[in-house]
């Protein structure tokens, strides 16, 4: 979603910019657009610099004996704007054609009773696991199959950024900056905003394109190593300030 979100604030927040003669920083191409759209920014003001991250922490546990399918995972907050009942529910559906299929859901918040109810009337309890919030998340990156973040709305998801690091192939929703990370290395695929049905189809192409993940795995590790290293954000916010 687009400004103008709080216009009064907004409007204060241009004149300041433009008095102060400050740059404004987007982390992402879609939080730059964001921006260029609130009224009396002064034009040539934003500029992108993408967010750096560094690969999620690892304690060495092994997951590995308890993966017992193709395993989808998610991380995040279980919470509004993200869509995990939309992914469940989709899961769900793609379980029918291939029993096989496993999805991790590690995070914690406020949705959580509701989304284990929905995977209880579902009768899907086997097939999905919550984790809570760990410390590890390293450790799921280094096992599961295919990093999967659905969501109605987002900026750039740090654990968008670890899986792409860890090498995994992404499956995320059309918000924020997810499919223009997916799309700048071509690593994954994007789905439309609570479009059940291409998400369920996209689920069951990832299951069955042995090939594609490959590549896209290599093209998400090499694309965060090009553009998304701590180093890399650091010089560009040294060469805005010194500027």
């Amino acid at each position: 979603m687009a400004p103008p979100y709080k216009q009064k604030q907004e409007a204060l927040y241009a004149v300041a910019v433009r008095y102060s003669h400050a740059s404004v920083v987007g982390v992402c191409e879609a939080t730059s657009r964001n921006l260029r759209g609130i009224p009396l920014l002064p034009e040539g003001s934003v500029r992108t610099i993408y967010n750096g991250a560094v690969p999620a922490h690892s304690d060495g546990e092994d997951l590995s004996l308890q993966k017992d399918g193709f395993t989808f995972l998610t991380v995040g907050r279980l919470a509004l704007p993200k869509d995990h009942s939309g992914l469940i529910q989709a899961f769900a559906q793609s379980l029918e054609k291939r029993s096989d299929l496993r999805l991790w859901i590690v995070g914690d918040g406020v949705l959580r009773p509701d989304l284990e109810k929905q995977v209880n009337d579902l009768g899907i309890q086997h097939a999905i696991r919550f984790w809570g919030s760990r410390q590890n998340v390293g450790d799921f990156l280094k096992v599961a199959d295919c990093f999967s973040l659905i969501s109605c709305s987002e900026g750039l998801p740090v654990s968008q950024l670890e899986a792409m690091a860890a090498g995994l192939p992404l499956l995320v929703s059309d918000a924020g900056a997810m499919p223009e990370l997916v799309h700048m290395g071509n690593c994954g695929w994007v789905v439309p905003i609570r479009n059940h049905d291409q998400l369920v189809h996209s689920l069951l192409e990832c299951v069955d394109s042995a090939e594609l993940r490959k590549l896209y795995g290599a093209n998400a590790r090499a694309t965060f190593n090009e553009h998304f290293q701590l180093e890399k954000m650091a010089m560009a916010y040294e060469s805005l300030y010194l500027s």
